[in-house]
């Protein structure tokens, strides 16, 4: 069954998606993009609680207090968990009484520490609230894994999700699983062969415990078919991630260890010339071993 950008549970997995995305490009110091793209995420509605806390966030690492505060006021007066923005609220407080008696610089960085983005966007839900509580420090006496003891690990893993459909490669401790043909047929709609062999491979993710696993979706070079289900390329991509996901939980994988993002056509996994190819219509898996 295709999931399209009506279905609500789609939506929202895109949302939590798109935070994630601004996430990302907050964290790297490009604070308007990702404004930008939480500003496009709420095109004809309201913000969420969850978007209206980010939003805050970027804003105070901005040094835009005003803003900040707006946003996380707007979040605190809407259904949902208002920790972070309570948080927020009261550093907010916290730098003004700093300002009052001339300690304005380490307030701002006491401020930034607390509001540093970390944490990921899990395919279910987010595990962290990085608004609230600064990354704890790593234990002093954790003695770092041996390198032939992570790389035998990555290669049995290599093994044991190898098939004829797909080729693995290892790369930075993660093993790429890439399908030889195109999964989906029409949008985000799996073909018989594309769901088979994500169900395939979805069997055998799921007898690996404590993985987690990126699904990066694809789409070929040709634009989308205008009033189509889908703005663009990367609409159509992340849809198709997400139906790939479905499938993957449907196969025993846990929701809690997928991941989804969108490449559109600017990665392609196959070459992609002016003719196209349908292969990169699919999704890519990054797959990273239990630890």
């Amino acid at each position: 069954m295709s999931t399209s950008l009506g279905d609500t549970t789609h939506v929202a997995l895109i949302g939590e998606v798109v935070r994630g995305q601004a996430v990302t490009l907050a964290r790297s110091g490009r604070y308007e993009h990702a404004v930008s793209l939480l500003t496009e995420l709420a095109t004809g509605r309201d913000h969420t609680a969850a978007e209206h806390d980010l939003l805050a966030r970027i804003h105070a690492q901005q040094g835009r207090f005003g803003d900040a505060e707006r946003h996380w006021r707007a979040a605190l007066a809407m259904d949902g968990p208002t920790d972070g923005a309570a948080a927020g609220l009261r550093r907010l407080e916290r730098l003004r009484t700093r300002r009052g008696s001339g300690r304005v610089r380490g307030g701002v960085a006491a401020l930034l520490v607390v509001l540093a983005f970390g944490g990921g966007w899990r395919f279910g839900h987010d595990r962290t609230n990085p608004a609230v509580a600064a990354p704890a420090p790593a234990p002093a006496t954790a003695p770092a894994p041996a390198p032939t003891e992570s790389v035998n690990v990555t290669a049995d893993l290599a093994a044991r999700l190898a098939g004829p459909e797909v080729t693995i490669a290892k790369a930075g401790g993660q093993v790429v699983v890439v399908f030889h043909d195109a999964l989906f047929a029409t949008y985000d709609t799996p073909s018989p062969q594309g769901r088979a062999a994500l169900a395939g491979l979805g069997i055998r993710l799921a007898a690996i415990p404590d993985i987690a696993v990126e699904i990066v979706g694809h789409s070929d070079n040709f634009p989308v078919r205008p009033g189509g289900p889908f703005p663009d390329n990367t609409a159509l991509s992340l849809a198709r991630a997400a139906s790939a996901a479905k499938i993957l939980s449907q196969a025993g994988v846990p929701a809690a260890a997928l991941t989804i993002s969108a490449a559109g056509n600017a990665v392609p996994p196959h070459p992609d010339g002016p003719a196209g190819d349908t292969r990169n219509r699919t999704v890519i898996l990054r797959i990273t071993p239990p630890a």
